[in-house]
């Protein structure tokens, strides 16, 4: 049940992100069934999985959950209901023609919807909580953790849309997880093995742990000179993007206005953060697998869009169309690694993660549209970090060199 209304919340604010991006080549119809999905479907959807969820775990009794899940309708609905009138009462305002009682009503729709969303937060807070004591004490004390917390969660229905699409993937990957076992008991996992290898003492327990540890990736020579090079001149060529980016207006007349250079220099530095790119994956490549150059082909192919959408300029009508293709572009990167995460077969892992893509369109639209800035920072702590590692590997040999308490053949009477 918990995966199914996460996945219903998901497709519903994923569907709202959609209508929102797109708003501009839609009818102004469809932004009622937009506010309809974000505000009401979405949330109800969520709260319902959360629900589940702390059922499934015991947190919540049986009661307490009935109680949940049913108070949680008139509050969804009235905080949509808030959010339309709220919207109703700004644009009677703009035109002038006086308020309807619909758009003068807000203030009485957020209160009830406050009062709502506190007595829904009741139980799970106390649950979390764990507050003791007469039922009276605990509903008090629930109460001023679920006063200020209906508000938080007030505020995200309104405008947290592309924030909330991504809580509902991770509860849907969360509740897929419980689902299938991923969250077994530790001797499912090894651990009781494990830890009884490293509780115990002498010899054999040491070699018992030293075969369940890991061996930490490395990279090779070749790779690790790669990205030292990809990284360099990411850091160089993107110190001057970004300087023409902000000053490139007076240095020459090719850009005729500070928007242009703005526009040029967030192009090209788009351009060189396929460099940093190209390093961060040959970092990456040996802890998150071959998945990896996937995720690099898809980031330096959305890069490559938001070049060319920059250099169509400010108030081209293809910009933000190229733009959004390049945010996708960048989602899908920045969730690819994480498929692993989910279980099941292939099939519900692809629909996982073609969740999670539409989820990550938010975060890649902000990459894409800083990558001329960021890309510098990027490609600096990557040389930090391996100047930092360099130092800190022992050179070969170091445990045979004679020292001290090591087992070197000048040590051997030790």
């Amino acid at each position: 049940m918990a995966a199914v209304f996460a996945a219903v919340s998901a497709l519903a604010f994923a569907g709202a992100v959609a209508l929102l991006l797109t708003s501009t080549s839609l009818p102004p119809e469809t932004q009622a069934f937009r506010m309809l999905l974000a505000s009401f479907a979405g949330p109800l959807g969520l709260s319902l999985a959360a629900t589940a969820l702390m059922h499934s775990t015991g947190r919540l009794s049986a009661p307490a959950a009935l109680f949940t899940a049913v108070i949680a309708v008139p509050a969804c609905a009235l905080a949509g209901l808030s959010l339309s009138s709220i919207a109703v009462g700004f644009e009677e305002a703009d035109l002038a023609q006086g308020n309807s009682w619909f758009g003068s009503a807000s203030l009485l729709f957020v209160a009830a919807g406050w009062a709502a969303g506190t007595i829904f937060l009741l139980a799970p807070v106390n649950a979390v909580l764990r507050v003791r004591g007469t039922l009276f004490r605990q509903m008090a004390l629930s109460a001023l953790v679920a006063v200020p917390s209906a508000v938080v969660l007030g505020a995200m229905i309104m405008i947290g849309q592309f924030l909330n699409t991504i809580v509902a993937v991770v509860v849907l990957i969360v509740a897929l997880r419980m689902g299938s076992g991923g969250t077994g008991s530790p001797a499912d996992s090894g651990w009781t093995q494990n830890t009884a290898s490293v509780g115990s003492s002498g010899p054999t327990a040491h070699a018992a742990a030293d075969r369940h540890r890991m061996p930490a990736p490395r990279l090779a020579g070749r790779d690790r000179k790669a990205a030292r090079t990809g990284a360099l001149f990411g850091l160089v060529l993107g110190l001057a993007c970004a300087a023409f980016a902000l000053a490139g207006s007076e240095w020459t007349s090719f850009a005729s206005d500070s928007t242009r250079a703005m526009n040029l220099g967030l192009g090209a530095g788009a351009v060189t953060a396929v460099w940093v790119v190209l390093a961060a994956g040959r970092i990456l490549a040996p802890v998150v697998g071959k998945v990896i150059r996937w995720s690099v082909l898809l980031c330096c192919a959305a890069l490559i869009m938001e070049a060319v959408a920059q250099l169509l300029g400010a108030g081209h009508p293809r910009q933000w169309p190229v733009t959004l293709v390049a945010a996708s572009l960048m989602g899908c990167a920045l969730v690819l690694p994480l498929g692993r995460l989910l279980p099941g077969g292939r099939s519900l892992r692809i629909f996982g993660v073609a969740f999670m893509a539409v989820a990550g369109i938010w975060p890649g639209l902000m990459l894409v549209a800083a990558a001329g800035f960021l890309s510098p920072v990027v490609a600096a702590v990557i040389l930090v970090l391996m100047g930092v590692r360099k130092r800190a590997r022992p050179e070969p040999g170091h445990h045979l060199s004679g020292r001290p308490g090591t087992l070197g053949p000048g040590n051997a009477v030790q």
